[in-house]
């Protein structure tokens, strides 16, 4: 009977990890609709089973989980302004998915060793995926020659570098009844030292770094003077060698901060990050010093790099009071009970705050999956039987409830992909049809403006601008904007969205460009060719022929002038 239960409890489990090695599209995502569906399906096998074994006895965790679903509920009901419904959904799948794995270890009772042989089986699934890649080059990131189940090097290394930490672990095992276990781990650690140096992610290469030397920490205790040198030899190396790039978090990470100060106690709001960071980086940026110093590393992003300060930046200290609170009793939890599950997650939660994989799904999901695993040890309270049953339909008919939703905005995207980038008048009827449906995608809002732009309807296009500024930090929204007022010949409103453009991202030519040509439009000289002047002396982030070709025509107007001037003193 334990056998047939030990079968039984590892079809769960395999079913969420295999749903984190699909590739999917951040947003709404088949992903989200797949989980709705397994945990419909989960709930209703779980709470008949419920009736007849073992005991349930809920904890400290499972209240703090209930706690901060239902803040995070909360806090997106009393921002009626934010578009988070797909943040709504997602957190309450999350929840549902926490509740159907506690109920099920009650049922199934799955082991550690188990458990652990299917996340390395994902690993080495990774890796196998990573060298296909590498021989047929069908990488997802042109600029990368591997990346796995991901559009990003950056995941990817996260699932690898969780998978090495365990390996490190179970190879220094000394049970000759493991030998397997040790085997398969040398091929991880070497598959991983490989596919990190393809990618070349310095967050998964801190991650193994710092949790091997933690696992080692009693054997290196006698040379730890030498093993400081080394650590700060090799931190001030991968600092130096992608230094843009640190200097970029940095920025971020700094921005990230003082939106948390905006609003200390209950955040921005559920969804709200994107929005804050663009009017936070124009702060930032009113200062000339911090243009000098600081324009080169600025860029657009959807994330705060450090998964911490984005959930303090939206949910603030009451969020982030349950989320680490819940963390930490798990991680202890771990600890006691659960050795190789503590570092895989450990693993995660280390490189969460260099990187955003809990913003991502798949690693949402892995996250659930550690701490459902934790809340098993030391429950107090007792659960009647007769409620879990109850318990467990009322879950299942809000994933159905959750599923009808994720399902209709999935479709409404797709749909969208097949008009994407057409401006003719006809596609308008389809935009306003599926804008209820895609009103959280910017790619959706900015191609909506541009076809309504096209068709010489600009208030309605700045309309779908102004949308777009919510769910996005990218400055071409306020260019675009320009682009409506000053075809509207309101030249003033136009400047100040170039203005407001420039000083998000002063690293930027495109909004200097389109100024200057607002300036000729009005035949302002005088500012047509100051503009002009600062665009050729322009320090670009990134050249590019575009750049250079906005560069020519500034010349070219300075050049124009200086010719119109020769000729007026001739004539004198």
């Amino acid at each position: 009977m334990t056998k047939i239960r030990e079968v039984f409890g590892c079809i769960l489990p395999i079913c969420i990890i295999l749903q984190t090695v699909l590739t999917y599209n951040y947003g709404w995502s088949e992903l989200l609709v797949g989980l709705l569906v397994l945990l419909t399906g989960a709930s209703f096998l779980v709470g008949a089973c419920s009736c007849f074994c073992g005991k349930m006895r809920l904890g400290l965790v499972d209240g703090l989980m209930f706690a901060w679903w239902m803040y995070m509920l909360l806090r997106a009901y009393f921002e009626p302004g934010v578009s988070c419904g797909r943040e709504v959904i997602t957190y309450t799948a999350l929840y549902l998915l926490y509740i159907v794995l506690r109920f099920s270890d009650v049922v199934l009772r799955l082991r550690e060793r188990t458990f652990v042989w299917i996340l390395l089986t994902a690993v080495i699934y990774e890796l196998m995926l990573g060298a296909c890649q590498l021989y047929a080059r069908t990488s997802h990131h042109a600029l990368y020659p591997v990346t796995g189940s991901f559009f990003n090097p950056g995941p990817y290394s996260a699932l690898i570098a969780m998978g090495m930490v365990m390996a490190i672990y179970l190879f220094n095992q000394q049970n000759n009844s493991r030998k397997l276990e040790r085997r398969v781990s040398g091929f991880v650690l070497v598959g991983g030292c490989l596919m990190l140096a393809l990618t070349r992610s310095r967050s998964a290469m801190v991650v193994v770094a710092v949790m091997a030397l933690y696992q080692y920490r009693v054997e290196l205790r006698r040379y730890w003077l030498l093993v400081l040198s080394f650590v700060v030899l090799v931190s001030t190396t991968l600092f130096w060698l992608k230094f843009e790039s640190a200097m970029g978090r940095i920025v971020l990470w700094w921005q990230s901060v003082c939106i948390w100060m905006e609003h200390p106690i209950w955040g921005a709001g559920i969804g709200t990050f994107k929005e804050e960071y663009g009017f936070q980086l124009e702060t930032f940026f009113s200062s000339q010093s911090h243009i000098r110093n600081f324009s080169q590393y600025a860029d657009a992003t959807d994330f705060a790099f450090c998964d911490v300060l984005q959930l303090l930046a939206e949910q603030g200290m009451v969020g982030g009071i349950f989320c680490l609170s819940s963390i930490s009793l798990s991680l202890r939890k771990l600890y006691r009970e659960e050795q190789v599950s503590f570092f895989a997650f450990m693993a995660l939660l280390v490189f969460s705050l260099f990187s955003y994989p809990f913003q991502l799904l798949p690693y949402q999901m892995l996250a659930v999956m550690f701490v459902a695993r934790a809340a098993r040890y030391g429950g107090s309270k007792r659960m009647p039987v007769w409620l879990r049953p109850l318990c467990l339909v009322c879950v299942g008919a809000l994933a159905y409830c959750c599923y009808g939703i994720a399902k209709e905005r999935v479709a409404g995207q797709q749909e969208y992909k097949q008009c994407a980038g057409l401006i003719h008048s006809s596609f308008v009827k389809d935009y306003y049809r599926l804008y209820p449906l895609c009103r959280d995608d910017k790619q959706f809002l900015f191609d909506f403006a541009k076809i309504l732009q096209a068709n010489q309807r600009y208030l309605d296009s700045n309309a779908m601008l102004r949308d777009g500024i919510l769910v996005s930090n990218d400055p071409m929204f306020w260019v675009l904007m320009g682009n409506n007022y000053r075809e509207m010949r309101l030249y003033d409103k136009a400047g100040a969205c170039y203005d407001t453009a420039f000083r998000r991202m002063p690293n930027r030519i495109y909004p200097l460009y389109q100024k200057m040509l607002l300036f000729e439009e009005m035949g302002n000289n005088k500012a047509m060719l100051s503009v002009a002047k600062y665009i050729t002396t322009f320090q670009e982030k990134v050249p590019s022929p575009a750049v250079d070709e906005m560069k020519s025509k500034a010349r070219y107007l300075l050049y124009q002038n200086i010719n119109s001037n020769k000729n007026k003193l001739k004539l004198e």
